[in-house]
């Protein structure tokens, strides 16, 4: 009797075994919010593109007087670039990115009476006395390119990255020089600048993000002769930026 029970139980529990065989296994996810957060990334190669709204500063002096003139040319464009980024520490992040300011090129005219005056007193057998030559036209460049390297730390729950930003731009802008009406010479320039900046970067989903940042690049003098004076003209620029992010591949 004792060996018929066990038998038909033996059978029973098999019975069972076999009835559930067939079911899909259960996979738990683990949707947690702390888990979410961890998703949050902005490592790999990832475009961007965006408005800038561009301040450049011009001062301008010859050498042989200390008068300086100002010039401010403000003006919006268009920043494209890509950047390559990783994640170095628990938190942090390291990121290296190439770009370029497109904009059309800007003519200002204004008055230069002070520094066309210091290049009459330095050209005087050419200029001397005229009154005339205090106009001028200052004008920037189409392309600014940027290269510059980014460190960042990650807030995940606000899907958001706080970054700082160190590198440079190559300025450069032409001023002509007017007398009765007509432009007599020009001097053109360009250097690269150290430029140092700030921002944000909220993380929309897993591919798109907005960016905003602030940039304000160092003062730096360049020298240029001509018909035997030496110009020392000093640029410098600040910029906004307002940015779609785009991630093309993972790290």
């Amino acid at each position: 009797m004792k060996k018929t029970v066990c038998l038909v139980t033996i059978l029973s529990a098999f019975a069972t075994f076999a009835s559930d065989s067939d079911l899909e296994p259960t996979i738990y996810a683990d949707i947690s919010e702390s888990a979410q957060e961890a998703a949050i990334t902005f490592d790999g190669v990832r475009g961007f593109a965006g408005l800038v709204l561009q301040s450049i500063k011009y001062q301008s002096r010859t050498e042989n007087n200390s008068t300086q003139t100002e010039n401010k040319i403000n003006m919006f464009g268009l920043s494209i670039g890509v950047e390559y980024a990783k994640a170095f520490r628990q938190g942090f992040l390291i990121g290296f990115d190439v770009s370029a300011d497109i904009n059309k090129k800007k003519k200002k005219e204004g008055n230069w009476k002070a520094l066309n005056a210091a290049y009459d007193a330095d050209t005087s057998t050419i200029y001397v006395g005229v009154d005339d030559l205090k106009t001028g036209k200052l004008e920037t460049e189409a392309i600014t390119p940027n290269i510059s390297l980014k460190v960042g730390y990650l807030l995940p729950k606000f899907k958001s990255l706080l970054f700082l930003k160190a590198g440079i731009s190559k300025l450069g802008g032409t001023y002509h020089y007017n007398f009765a009406g007509a432009n007599v010479c020009k001097v053109d320039v360009s250097k690269f600048i150290p430029v140092i900046g700030l921002g944000a970067e909220y993380k929309i989903n897993s591919r798109w993000g907005a960016a905003l940042e602030a940039n304000m690049s160092l003062k730096k003098t360049c020298t240029k002769r001509l018909a035997n004076i030496q110009h020392k003209i000093k640029i410098g620029r600040q910029d906004i930026r307002i940015m779609g992010t785009y991630r093309i591949s993972n790290d």
